[in-house]
């Protein structure tokens, strides 16, 4: 088995032939926690996948959470409200169908 090696030469490397070389890993790592947090990642989790020490650390992304909290109620309320009619239906009572049993 090969020994790891940091991706980092490798990286830089397709950034500049792209013509990206202002790009570094920081960057997608930042990236990578800002989608997750805009996708409803809780900010506790995103510390332990970043491996911060400190919760304030991560509070970098919370404002990126906070544009999309009112997205996250709205389709809360949506499902709920789907859930309700769902439920309302089958405990209708059935009207008779005027056959004989």
């Amino acid at each position: 088995m090969r020994p790891y090696r940091s991706p980092r030469a490798t990286f830089e490397k397709g950034a500049k032939a792209a013509g990206l070389s202002w790009v570094g890993l920081h960057d997608l790592r930042h990236f990578r926690a800002t989608q997750w947090v805009v996708r409803g990642v809780d900010l506790r989790t995103v510390k332990e996948l970043l491996g911060y020490a400190d919760i304030q650390t991560t509070m970098r992304y919370a404002h990126f959470a906070a544009s999309h909290a009112m997205q996250s109620v709205r389709e809360a309320q949506k499902s709920e409200i789907e859930e309700t009619a769902r439920i309302s239906q089958h405990s209708r009572p059935r009207a008779k169908s005027g056959r004989k049993t």
